[in-house]
């Protein structure tokens, strides 16, 4: 009965002094590397195309100009010869300026994206002509396939670092705790759309579950030749999701949030009597002058302000100073 207590008070209860092993660290460097590379790829296929489609409409625009600029060159001899013709006069007929050779484009390597077998690239960097697997990655999928890693390292890297065999790993009660022991930062359940860590799971069930002790397991190797399957399932799962939509179902979206920047408020206190302080600016009075000595050794902030109190707390000159009662 002891060992049975004592088992389950260790599922039930949190390792408060575990810390992430030089094994979790260094992979999780080898990941963002990965990642940093394959956002990077994405980024350059998109400035790729765009160039390229700047580059055309540039020669569109050339290409029509020069055709102007040769009709017009041709109307105008055409009315200079009839003009010379009026007056009998003989007119040397201009060479017709050639134009100018188009370069020849070069030829688009055909690249069936959607019928490619994702799993069985080689590089998803690269999957023809240059063209890389992850190319139409929202920023939903890449925060979904960040999710995905880290739950998998999580799970992996607790039993590596617990270093007890009776604990069976990171319950759904303790995830949050052992996430931010990990990865220094909140799993915040709202930033993902979703109300429970069993939903948060169920979001990255590609890479992870919850097994039958309730315990978070991954569905991958904890040693891996390359990272690069998440990008794979990622796609595979950016596909379906897209296809289900286009089906109607709207529930299958992403609800993911990005944190909101809030602003610092200033209290009243921290400005004093503003109204006041205006209307005196506005009269002329002076704002500054020599402050008298405050309690303690350091220099007055507010001297002789508010009513000609001084508000410093120390011998010098204040930063803001009042020479007549009152703002």
């Amino acid at each position: 009965y002891l060992k049975q207590w004592i088992l389950a008070r260790k599922q039930t209860s949190r390792v408060e002094d575990i810390h992430p092993s030089a094994w979790f660290q260094s992979q999780l460097a080898s990941w963002k590397k990965a990642y940093q590379q394959w956002q990077k790829k994405q980024s350059d296929f998109k400035a790729k195309l765009q160039k390229k489609a700047s580059d055309k409409a540039a020669k569109a625009v050339k290409k029509a100009m020069a055709e102007k600029a040769a009709v017009m060159k041709a109307a105008a001899a055409a009315a200079k010869k009839a003009a010379a013709e009026k007056e009998g006069k003989e007119v040397e007929e201009e060479e017709p300026v050639p134009m100018e050779e188009e370069a020849e484009e070069e030829e688009e390597v055909e690249v069936d994206f959607e019928g490619v077998d994702i799993f069985g690239l080689d590089d998803v960097d690269d999957i023809g002509d240059g063209i890389p697997l992850q190319k139409d990655f929202a920023s939903e999928d890449w925060t979904l396939i960040s999710l995905w890693f880290e739950l998998h390292l999580l799970a992996h890297a607790f039993k590596k670092d617990c270093n007890d065999e009776e604990r069976l790993g990171v319950t759904l009660d303790h995830l949050a705790f052992y996430y931010s022991k990990y990865y220094r930062k909140n799993l915040d359940l709202k930033s993902f759309g979703v109300e429970s860590f069993g939903d948060l799971v169920n979001l990255a069930k590609d890479a992870v579950l919850v097994n039958k002790d309730g315990v978070l397991e991954s569905n991958l190797d904890e040693e891996m030749e390359n990272s690069q399957v998440f990008v794979k399932m990622a796609e595979e799962a950016r596909r379906f999701r897209t296809l289900e939509i286009d089906m109607g179902k709207e529930d299958v979206k992403l609800k993911f949030q990005t944190p909101q920047m809030q602003m610092p408020q200033i209290p009243i206190s921290a400005v004093g009597n503003f109204p006041a302080m205006v209307a005196n600016i506005a009269g002329g009075n002076a704002m500054v002058g020599k402050g008298t000595k405050g309690k303690g050794n350091g220099k007055g902030v507010f001297s002789q302000g508010f009513g000609g109190q001084d508000f410093g707390k120390g011998k010098g000159k204040g930063k803001w100073q009042q020479q007549q009662k009152g703002w």
